[in-house]
């Protein structure tokens, strides 16, 4: 359906944040997530790693339950009953597992846990440097916090209160009910990972499969909204225009300019239309050459966009009469009407970052993304990415912003 345009942040020529409506509007098919088989749900399990973090001893009865059951589901588990010998230190190891998986899954109860003594996160307890790691890494994240919680101490509440920025939380009694509620959550997770938001222009759709090869993307739909179907027609030609439209195309880590070159829609039933697109992009994104001014680079310009269009942030005073070179747009501004689940919300937020930032050569990949849910007009947000590589003999760094977003 379509979607109300909401307010965009600009920037008087005082640098100090403004407010205006945008004559954009995002159309968004709001099929949800599909069900999957449990052969479906399986066979994404064996694809997936889970490390499994918390104090060892406090919760000893829930991380041998749920070890045994997420590997009874198919999943892989790392945890550090099962490392073996290692002549690498502990937390080395903690994080080098970390790295490796794909999945982080944090158990809480009242202890905190010994803080580490060594860099990069001394001070921090292994649970909480684990979850850093994965949160910088973009790591999947589900929490679990154990009920009652009166016997915390205060470090673990305020480990919880900082995840609880980013992710809502799950809570458990005892290790007797903690894996079926894990694996409902992972079930969720999966369905949103095996139902991928495309969007082609100004539409938004869920996938049911995607296939890439070279410049071409075939995208198969389920698509609830007959209003998006017959947008998506005319993109293709097959409205009053006669004429396919070049437009802006973003799935996963690509975004580029295309068209829709054949197009397929079958209806069997007046709730859905199940529609097949095959697409053709330039993936190589826009023109940006890495231009610098003001004694800022093209990356540092980057950042600083992000920062202004993401978080609000003043533009800084010396980039002021060159703002356009700034490009500090708020790729996230078009979401603020929809309702849609917090996994939802995220992904379709991160499919937007991707084509501003990727689809206009501003960064390479984009390596971690959490969008926290929205409490008072504001929710918490992180982001890194990758540099472009623009040079043979200069190695692309990564580059974060995290704060408060406001509505």
């Amino acid at each position: 359906m379509c979607e109300e345009p909401g307010p965009a942040h600009a920037k008087s020529e005082s640098g100090r944040r403004t407010r205006h409506p945008v004559s954009v509007a995002l159309t968004v098919d709001r099929a949800p997530a599909r069900r999957l088989s449990d052969d479906e749900f399986r066979a994404w399990a064996q694809d997936q790693t889970v490390f499994l973090s918390s104090v060892m001893g406090e919760l000893a009865p829930e991380r041998a339950a749920l070890a045994a059951a997420l590997e009874g589901l198919g999943f892989t588990v790392r945890w550090f009953e099962g490392f073996g010998g290692r002549d690498d230190s502990a937390g080395r190891a903690y994080l080098s597992e970390v790295r490796s998986s794909t999945i982080y899954l944090g158990l809480l109860g009242d202890r905190y846990g010994t803080m580490l003594a060594s860099d990069p996160y001394a001070g921090y307890s292994a649970t909480h440097a684990e979850y850093l790691e994965a949160q910088v890494l973009g790591k999947r994240v589900s929490f679990w916090e154990r009920k009652p919680e009166d016997q915390r101490d205060g470090h673990a509440r305020d480990f919880l209160t900082e995840v609880q920025l980013f992710h809502v939380t799950g809570s458990f009694a005892d290790a007797a009910d903690l894996p079926k509620a894990v694996e409902r959550r992972l079930r969720e997770l999966a369905a949103e990972d095996l139902s991928p938001w495309v969007k082609l222009g100004d539409i938004v759709v869920r996938a049911t499969r995607v296939r890439v090869s070279g410049e071409n993307l075939q995208l198969e739909a389920r698509i609830y909204d007959q209003g998006v179907v017959h947008a998506i027609e005319e993109l293709a030609g097959g409205g009053q225009t006669r004429r396919r439209t070049e437009i802006q195309i973003a799935h996963a880590n690509r975004s580029g300019r295309g068209h829709i070159v054949e197009l397929a829609v079958e209806s069997t039933s007046a709730a859905f239309s199940d529609v097949t697109a095959k697409v053709t992009a330039d993936w190589s994104g826009g023109r940006d050459m890495g231009v610098s001014t003001g004694g800022y680079s093209a990356e540092e310009l980057t950042e600083v966009a992000m920062k202004v269009g993401l978080l609000g942030e003043d533009l800084p005073s010396e980039l002021r009469q060159m703002s356009f070179l700034v490009k500090a747009d708020d790729p996230l501004v078009e979401l603020q009407a929809l309702t849609l689940s917090a996994d939802s919300m995220q992904s379709l937020a991160r499919l937007l970052i991707v084509e501003q930032l990727i689809g206009q050569r501003r960064a390479g990949a984009i390596v971690g993304f959490s969008l926290g849910p929205e409490s008072a007009g504001a929710s918490h947000l992180e982001l890194t990415w990758r540099e472009p590589k623009r040079y043979v003999n200069v190695e692309p760094q990564l580059r974060s912003i995290k704060g408060v977003r406001h509505r």
